[in-house]
Parts: structure tokens; C-alpha cells; sequence
């Protein structure tokens, strides 16, 4: 009898755990409106984002994502545990200020096209904190100046 599937060999793709070939050319994504929670939609076709605005919107995602909240994020270490360090009154200012700053880094080092997150600047806004901070791309060494408040 002839064989009802393909045979699977040749179709599953090893990839080392070395590997380090990530692409880091930002392409294009939906744009989406994170105030009315729907994708961005004119005259019936889909806005794309493209380059920086791109990065600037995995950015926006990545701050206002709790670390572990979701199933879909868990244990990827996208997101941030802000919400419980800026609750903490008994801490000092300086290590929650550090330790969102170490989560935002290693969270934006996920993202190929981020090549670094740097000079934090905080303020506290009541129960938020009011981020800002620069991430610079890889490809064209193009600086994105990020401001947004988590909490």
C-alpha cells in the first residue's frame, strides 16, 4: 500500500544551539493601536510599520508586558516585573531603579535588531514610574529615544 504521508526527513530544520546567524534587518509589522487594542486599519488595508517605528512598538509591547503574566511569554523573559517593584515601598528607589533597568536590557537584547539599552533616566508618578531610556539599533546604529510610563 502506498504511503498516505510524505516521510518527515528533510523537513525538520536543526538549528545549533550556538548559533548566532539571528537576522538583525528590522522588517515590517502591523501596526497596532495599543489605546484601542486593535490593529491599525485604513481604507481596508493593514498599516505596516517598518524599520524604527517597528522596534519602537516591540519596545512599547515588551514594557507594558508583565514578566511570566501571560502563557503565551512564559519563561521567554520578555516583559519586566515593574509592577511588583514599584509597589514595594520598604525598598530603596536606586535598586528598583537598577533592577527594571537590568530587565528592560536583557528584554531588549531578545529583539535582534536592538543592539543596546542604555542611559535610564526615572521618575515616579504616584503608583508609576515614568521611563526613559535610549535603545540603539544594530543595523544602523540609530538611536531611539523611548519614554514610557509602566506601573
Amino acid at each position: 500500500m502506498p504511503q498516505m504521508f510524505p516521510d518527515d526527513t528533510g523537513f525538520i530544520a536543526v538549528i545549533p544551539a550556538d548559533d548566532t546567524s539571528q537576522d538583525t534587518q528590522i522588517g515590517d509589522t502591523l501596526a497596532f493601536d495599543y489605546d484601542k487594542k486593535q490593529f491599525v486599519i485604513v481604507d481596508g488595508t493593514p498599516v505596516l510599520r517598518s524599520r524604527a517605528a517597528a522596534v519602537r512598538q516591540w519596545i512599547h509591547l515588551m514594557l507594558i508586558t508583565h514578566l511570566d503574566r501571560f502563557t503565551v511569554y512564559e519563561g521567554t523573559a520578555f516583559g519586566h516585573t515593574g509592577e511588583q517593584l514599584i509597589g514595594m515601598r520598604q525598598v530603596p528607589p536606586g535598586f528598583i531603579h537598577s533592577e527594571l533597568a537590568r530587565e528592560i536590557r536583557e528584554a531588549c537584547a531578545l529583539c535582534p535588531a536592538i543592539d543596546r539599552a542604555d542611559n535610564f533616566t526615572f521618575d515616579r508618578r504616584d503608583r508609576l514610574l515614568h521611563i526613559t531610556f535610549t535603545a540603539t539599533l544594530k543595523e544602523t546604529g540609530e538611536a531611539l529615544e523611548v519614554s514610557e510610563i509602566v506601573g
